[in-house]
C-alpha cells in the first residue's frame, strides 16, 4: 500500500472559507474525501454526490446516513489514514467501480435528499 500511495500524484490544497468555484473543483475531481470525527448532514458530501463523485468518508453519525458503503462510496474508521489511503487507491484502481459508485451517489441524492423530502422531514421533527 505504501508504494501505491507514493505513486499517487501530490495534491496541494489551499483552504479558504468561501469559494465561488466549488462546482468547477468537484467537476475536475474523481473522488470526494471527508475524514471527520463529527459531522451532521454534510452539505459538502451532498454537493459531491450530486456531481457523481463517490465519497470516502469516516463512519460517524451523519456520514453513515449519506454514504451507502460499497454503493455510493466507502466508509472508513475514523483516525485511520491507512484505511483512507486504501479506500482511495481501491477506487482509483477500478475506473468501472468509481463510475458506478458516482452514478449511484448522484441517484441517491436525487431520490432521497430533495428539498421536498428534507422540508417534510424537518416538519415531522418540529411537530414532535
Amino acid at each position: 500500500m505504501d508504494g501505491k500511495v507514493r505513486a499517487l500524484p501530490r495534491l496541494h490544497l489551499r483552504l479558504r472559507r468561501h469559494r465561488d468555484d466549488v462546482a468547477d473543483i468537484l467537476n475536475a475531481s474523481d473522488i470526494f474525501v471527508l475524514c471527520t470525527k463529527y459531522e451532521g448532514l454534510s452539505i459538502a458530501v451532498l454537493e459531491a454526490m450530486v456531481m457523481s463523485l463517490p465519497v470516502v468518508g469516516t463512519d460517524v453519525p451523519g456520514m453513515d446516513e449519506l454514504i451507502e458503503h460499497g454503493e455510493t462510496g466507502l466508509l472508513i474508521p475514523e483516525n485511520d489514514p491507512t484505511a483512507c489511503a486504501d479506500a482511495i487507491c481501491s477506487l482509483l484502481e477500478s475506473p468501472e467501480r468509481l463510475q458506478r459508485m458516482g452514478e449511484q451517489a448522484q441517484l441517491h441524492v436525487r431520490t432521497r435528499h430533495t428539498v421536498d423530502i428534507m422540508v417534510s422531514q424537518t416538519e415531522v421533527v418540529l411537530s414532535q
